[in-house]
């Protein structure tokens, strides 16, 4: 991946509780000569140290990161600037009156509403925002950028300070194939485009910016469980989730138990929620109950609370897993509406990432491996700018699913003797050497057969030809 270094010094831009500005919200009244605390002037020192009011929440903004605070943190705030006076008359008078009006339903909702916007990832751009640095990603590569330089990067904008990972990063360590995470997505992987269909799903999650010409929810499954319709476990699934986990802020769905249909299923979902991840999808889900959150809007209802709609481009993304084959089923409406992610299954019961790389893959990394996971996931949002979201049909399972629709021996049969194209062969002749068909009615044997080849002639790509002469069924295959 090509990478633009600039100067990764950062400043302490982060602590932005580091200069507190102070009036005097409590003063000594001139007629008692006891101290009195001012509502008005407390909102005022509040306001003059960036606290804001965003779609509910009470936040406080430093050089474009905002960090929300809860009635106990403006309560903190304001008492650890108390402290700083040492004045005890003062803070006792603090402690008396500040509780009350900071918990009142109307004080922190007049403070002075944010007019900036959250930033958002753009068509053409994902950023990542690591402890030290962060990084702007495009189809060429990243560059790297210090806290300093934020505000002209990212313009009117802010970030929620939950956005910025707990972790450095080194941009002269960044060898994504060293990655454990990297090496589970590709032995997990058919072949490379395989890989890169993976890769780019994830590249696609990380990226908070939504069009609506690419509105998708992949779907991870894996061969075993889409051909027996079964959980297989451990093939990497909830791995290669866990990564989204530790760079985007994400909801977890129970797909076996939630309601779609229920208008609190979301209640989870913040504002700053980028991925809703659902696990699990039961077999009998309704698909319709997912329409509006993959393509549309997104309505939000917590307990208590007024509902609040969330316009489809500032609407978290969403993913899922499942081990049932009808979940990628083609009705059109849904069909349209999913990516379907089959891994291999490399991994399973027996064979786990642990006995693979004889540790625990997030649990027991170093930094080293650290910084080749944000690595993987940087090229993974390069992948997806440059491709957009790569497809691929697994071939594995395609092939997996005819022999156990048809049988192994009959596919057998038709590769070594009977592929050739535009050549015709004699229904009857290949229906008495198909051992698996067991009916001794010939006329009813070839009929099964018949099927069986339509089946053969779909997963080939090929169309069926029949012609009937005097009496006898020929076929031949053609390319569609």
């Amino acid at each position: 991946m090509a990478m633009d270094t600039k100067n990764t010094h950062s400043h302490n831009i982060l602590n932005n509780d580091a200069d507190v500005k102070g009036n005097e919200f409590i003063a000594i009244n001139p007629r008692t000569g006891k101290p009195f605390f001012d509502c008005a002037l407390f909102s005022d020192f509040l306001e003059l140290n960036n606290f804001y009011r965003y779609e509910g929440l009470t936040i406080k903004l430093y050089e474009n990161i905002a960090t929300p605070h809860k009635e106990q943190d403006v309560y903190n705030f304001g008492l650890d600037y108390i402290k700083s006076l040492n004045n005890p008359a003062f803070r006792n008078t603090y402690i008396k009156e500040a509780g009350k009006l900071i918990n009142s339903k109307t004080f922190l909702g007049g403070l002075q509403p944010l007019e900036l916007k959250p930033y958002r990832d753009s068509i053409h751009e994902v950023a990542f925002f690591l402890k030290n640095l962060f990084v702007v990603i495009t189809k060429d590569g990243f560059k790297t950028y210090t806290y300093d330089q934020l505000s002209k990067i990212i313009g009117n904008r802010f970030i929620f300070n939950s956005r910025i990972l707990k972790r450095n990063f080194d941009p002269k360590n960044i060898d994504h194939k060293q990655s454990q995470y990297y090496q589970i997505i590709e032995l997990a992987s058919e072949n490379k485009d395989s890989l890169l269909k993976i890769l780019t799903s994830i590249g696609y999650l990380s990226q908070d910016y939504k069009n609506e010409g690419l509105a998708k929810m992949p779907i991870l499954t894996d061969i075993a469980s889409i051909t027996t319709n079964a959980a297989n476990g451990r093939s990497c699934k909830g791995l290669i989730l866990k990564g989204l986990e530790e760079i985007s802020s994400t909801v977890l769905i129970d797909g076996k138990t939630a309601d779609f249909y229920n208008p609190h299923v979301l209640q989870s979902v913040t504002t700053d929620t980028r991925i809703i991840i659902i696990s699990d999808l039961a077999k009998d889900f309704k698909k319709d109950g997912l329409f509006n959150l993959i393509t549309d809007s997104m309505t939000i209802k917590k307990l208590y609370q007024p509902e609040t709609i969330t316009p489809f481009k500032d609407s978290p993304k969403v993913v899922c897993t499942t081990n049932y084959s009808n979940i990628l089923s083609n009705e059109n409406s849904w069909k349209a509406r999913i990516h379907p992610v089959i891994l291999n299954n490399y991994f399973n019961i027996d064979y786990t990432p642990l006995k693979h790389f004889n540790n625990l893959l997030f649990t027991n990394w170093d930094n080293d491996q650290w910084n080749l996971f944000y690595a993987t996931i940087f090229e993974a949002a390069r992948l997806f700018l440059l491709h957009g979201l790569a497809d691929y049909e697994s071939e594995t399972l395609k092939k997996t699913l005819i022999e156990k629709s048809t049988s192994k021996r009959f596919l057998e049969l038709m590769e070594t003797e009977y592929s050739m194209l535009n050549s015709y062969y004699n229904l009857k002749d290949i229906a008495a050497k198909v051992k698996d068909i067991k009916v001794d009615d010939v006329k009813a044997k070839s009929k099964i057969c018949s099927e069986w080849i339509n089946k053969y002639a779909i997963f080939k790509g090929y169309k069926v030809d029949k012609r009937l002469q005097n009496g006898v069924t020929k076929l031949s295959f053609v390319l569609k």
